[in-house]
């Protein structure tokens, strides 16, 4: 039985659509991962500069009384540097 013109088209019109359609799935299924994959990369990054960040600002204030006491000599710097050094140390 020879098919029609309209159904002939149909058929092609889909026998080309399906495949592209199924490549460019792929494609986006892949890319959907890939960005997946740096998105968890970047979060875990992220959350380490946060801990760097975090020790930086401790170090800074922990110095901060040893820098006071070169400075004015008062012996009230030294307890206040040990109690933050080991509050640094704690971290």
């Amino acid at each position: 039985m020879p098919y029609k013109i309209r159904t002939k088209l149909i058929i092609t019109f889909f026998a080309i659509i399906f495949p592209f359609l199924i490549i460019m799935g792929s494609i986006a299924v892949y890319n959907q991962n890939e960005t997946r994959k740096a998105t968890s990369m970047f979060s875990t990054i992220t959350k380490e500069m946060a801990v760097v960040g975090q020790m930086q600002v401790l170090i800074v204030k922990a110095l901060m009384p040893a820098n006071d006491y070169i400075i004015t000599g008062d012996k009230k710097y030294i307890d206040e540097f040990r109690n933050l050094a080991r509050d640094l140390e704690k971290e």
